[in-house]
């Protein structure tokens, strides 16, 4: 999670809208990405989460 102030990171990934999440995988390399609210502790937030964490 970032607290971006500065706006550098936001700048830097394009993000016109908050909130707005990036899913990385392992190697850092951006896999995905959700613009606006979403609930992670569903089930199906849960599934693409597990998914990304399996090696």
């Amino acid at each position: 999670m970032v607290l971006d102030v500065d706006r550098e990171v936001s700048d830097a990934y394009a993000v016109t809208a908050t909130p707005t999440v990036y899913v990385l995988d392992r190697s850092l390399r951006i896999v995905g990405r959700a613009i606006g609210r979403r609930d992670w502790a569903s089930e199906p937030g849960r599934r693409l989460i597990a998914a990304r964490l399996k090696p």
